[in-house]
């Protein structure tokens, strides 16, 4: 990894991680919750439907 010189290129860098990190989660409960993976043939009509944008409050603030 390059040199992070800026405390707010660090900032970004860790939201960045942090953001990924709770998509990953929210994806994988969903798989848990529908009993399939994505992109699997669902079993029953529960179903994927789309995506929308969300805005997350944290202390470090806000990930969008």
């Amino acid at each position: 990894m390059s040199s992070l010189s800026s405390s707010k290129q660090k900032k970004n860098f860790l939201k960045s991680i942090q953001k990924r990190g709770i998509e990953k989660m929210l994806e994988d409960q969903l798989d848990a919750h529908l009993d399939y993976d994505k992109h699997s043939p669902r079993k029953e009509d529960n179903s994927r439907n789309a995506y929308s944008k969300k805005t997350i409050k944290r202390a470090m603030g806000t990930i969008k």
